[in-house]
């Protein structure tokens, strides 16, 4: 998009490098004079009759590549490359408006480094506690299933190895070298649950091991601008770690009092803590998934995983940290 632009209206002319290039375009016109070319000399006067392609092709004729003038090029560009004389092409399977509205904000701030649209979980019927589904209503979260990238920019490190943290990595370095990431609710892409499997949420916990690697590269971004929700008006950072270790603190609690004999208001407050802390936890994870069509298997996996998921996701960024002890802080170049 960005050089589709700088054609239409954003070309630099400068009189050494077009001398470079006379050179360049005519070595280009030289080799494309063989057989095949001699054919196309008989047959193009046919098949583009009364159009300029009859007559000859866009690279044009080699007496005009060694004489023309710079002036000459200038008119020829300011005549005819310009927008409303031009259309962009694009062919694929994909959302129309998707692509439109990334033309018109390209075209609107080209200095740009990346654009986040909006990622809204369709089909929520399908969702449960063992689906996976991505949501990005207000910005900050960087899923790579909805943003555009300047390609200059758009280079993922290589450690990650499985798509996790990936995102938010490649964003933070985009804002570590100085270019605004736009969010674009307009841009919008639709994302519905992964099938449902036990196993999910134990895969995804394991993934936590990646927050080493982005911890140790964007150390200020990581503790204060990852995974942030707003609760009660206060943007809160790393607020599902933040939920499980409560939850993992408040099960060590109630079973520190089971085994020491408390009982009465001494077993109450530890009991409620824990209790709270499973709603909220629970509360949390639950709140894409259907709940009607849950079965009574369903909900006992459930529980019973929401009592090991903290401790999982603990080892795993345990494991991350200390794995990527070595990794040096971005420094943009």
């Amino acid at each position: 998009f960005l050089v589709l632009e700088d054609w239409a209206h954003g070309m630099n002319f400068d009189d050494e490098e077009i001398d470079k290039e006379r050179g360049v375009v005519i070595e280009e016109w030289r080799i494309g004079r063989g057989a095949q070319s001699r054919i196309l000399d008989k047959q193009l006067p046919i098949l583009f009759r009364d159009s300029r392609y009859a007559v000859r092709l866009p690279i044009g004729q080699k007496a005009v590549l060694d004489t023309f003038h710079l002036a000459s090029l200038k008119r020829f560009y300011s005549d005819w490359y310009r927008p409303d004389l031009m259309a962009v092409i694009a062919v694929g399977d994909f959302d129309p408006d998707w692509v439109e509205n990334a033309i018109i904000l390209i075209q609107q701030k080209p200095d740009s480094g990346a654009f986040e649209g909006r990622t809204e979980v369709t089909q929520r019927c399908r969702a449960t506690p063992f689906t996976h589904q991505t949501e990005n209503i207000d910005g900050g979260r960087y899923p790579t299933c909805n943003f555009l990238v300047r390609k200059s920019l758009a280079h993922f490190h290589p450690a990650y190895l499985i798509p996790f943290r990936e995102d938010t990595d490649l964003a933070f370095s985009i804002l570590e070298s100085g270019y605004p990431i736009i969010f674009a609710p307009e841009l919008i892409v639709e994302h519905p649950p992964l099938p449902s499997s036990y196993l999910r949420p134990l895969l995804l916990a394991r993934r936590y091991f990646y927050d080493g690697l982005l911890a140790r590269r964007f150390p200020s971004r990581y503790r204060h601008e990852l995974d942030a929700y707003r609760v009660f008006g206060q943007k809160i950072p790393h607020l599902k770690k933040k939920l499980y270790a409560l939850f993992a603190l408040s099960q060590i609690v109630f079973l520190g009092a089971l085994l020491l004999g408390f009982s009465g208001v001494g077993l109450f407050l530890p009991g409620s803590a824990y209790l709270v802390g499973l709603v909220i936890t629970a509360g949390a994870s639950l709140r894409f998934a259907n709940l009607w069509d849950l079965s009574l298997k369903d909900w006992l996996v459930f529980v019973s995983q929401l009592h090991v998921l903290p401790w999982m996701m603990g080892y795993s960024l345990f494991r991350g940290w200390c794995y990527f002890r070595g990794e040096p802080k971005f420094s943009g170049k």
